[in-house]
């Protein structure tokens, strides 16, 4: 279920991605699979080092999603939309 759904996660960041800016949809594509692993050893081995990992993705992610709404602000509707059909990330305590 859960890889389910980040592959349907995944796949609507790029889409959004390509929609905006298509010469980095293949970066993003790449930067989100890193991304994920390096979130998924953070869930294997939980301690502060791994709080720090997962909130330190978050904040890039979050900044790159602000870029990309400054460059192209007709899109943020479109943004609202993504964010409300998959929903806030559960936080380690909710994992």
């Amino acid at each position: 279920m859960a890889a389910d759904t980040w592959q349907a996660v995944r796949g609507a960041v790029i889409r959004f991605w390509q929609a905006l800016q298509p010469d980095q949809a293949d970066a993003v594509a790449s930067e989100l699979t890193a991304d994920q692993r390096e979130a998924a050893a953070a869930d294997l081995h939980p301690s502060r080092d791994s709080e720090h990992t997962l909130a330190e993705l978050r904040a890039q992610w979050q900044g790159r999603f602000r870029r990309l709404i400054a460059a192209h602000p007709e899109a943020a509707p479109d943004l609202r939309g993504l964010l409300s059909e998959f929903g806030p990330l559960p936080t380690a305590a909710e994992r």
